[in-house]
């Protein structure tokens, strides 16, 4: 699945999703393509604010999508779509940060992390 539109950084708040009260019914094809349509565009623009890479955004937008797709019939909302898709798009964006900061390593540390090997 790839965003079919591309939005700037700042441009993303003039994205909502069609009506506040839009439901869709995501257990179908068409309902879930119109889901990805209205709140994509949101989403990435949320993901490339805080991230600044494209790809990276895109990324994310299509994994939250395919896991939406794969628990389209257990997930019980408790909350808007829209406010799901939003909170899902935070979470991914804070693990987006710490597997970053887990896998870097800033070159006056690697000496001290191969004497701790040795």
């Amino acid at each position: 699945m790839v965003i079919s539109c591309c939005i700037g950084q700042d441009d993303y708040a003039m994205h909502t999703s069609p009506t506040p009260n839009s439901s869709y019914d995501i257990t179908t094809l068409a309902g879930y393509r119109q889901a990805y349509d209205a709140y994509a565009p949101l989403m990435f623009g949320i993901c490339l604010n805080k991230i600044g890479e494209e790809a990276v955004a895109e990324d994310i937008i299509q994994e939250i999508f395919s896991s939406l797709w794969e628990k389209r019939f257990r997930l019980q909302l408790k909350q808007s779509l829209r406010g799901y898709l939003i909170r899902a798009t935070k979470y991914k964006i804070v693990d987006y940060y710490r597997q970053k900061n887990n896998h870097s390593l800033e070159p006056a540390e690697l000496p001290a992390l191969v004497a701790e090997e040795q």
